[in-house]
């Protein structure tokens, strides 16, 4: 069976994007913003979360090649006691997305 039209932004490829970097230095910093407000330790912060510790630090990092899950991103605003949306600040109110 054909797949047709190939995806124009394939995973591999958006996540070299300007768009997806800055995304993931914005998560990274949102969580570690967090976690001192909390006055907790990396170490401490990933046991409350359930995750790695060097995971953890690569997330805070924000450094590429990191993809996050879902479920990472719950186990994060779990831990940390917030909202999972409170993880991503909206830029730029009354902005609408593109569909």
């Amino acid at each position: 069976m054909s797949r047709g039209r190939q995806d124009e932004r394939p995973s591999r490829l958006y996540k070299e994007s300007r768009r997806f970097l800055a995304e993931v230095k914005t998560l990274g910093a949102r969580v570690r913003a967090l976690r001192q407000e909390r006055d907790w330790t990396l170490e401490e912060a990933a046991e409350h979360m359930g995750l790695d510790l060097k995971h953890l630090q690569k997330i805070e990092a924000g450094d590429p090649p990191i993809n996050v899950t879902l479920v990472t991103v719950c186990r994060i605003a779990e831990g940390l006691g917030v909202a999972v949306g409170e993880l991503f600040p909206v830029k730029g109110k009354g902005r609408r997305r593109p569909h």
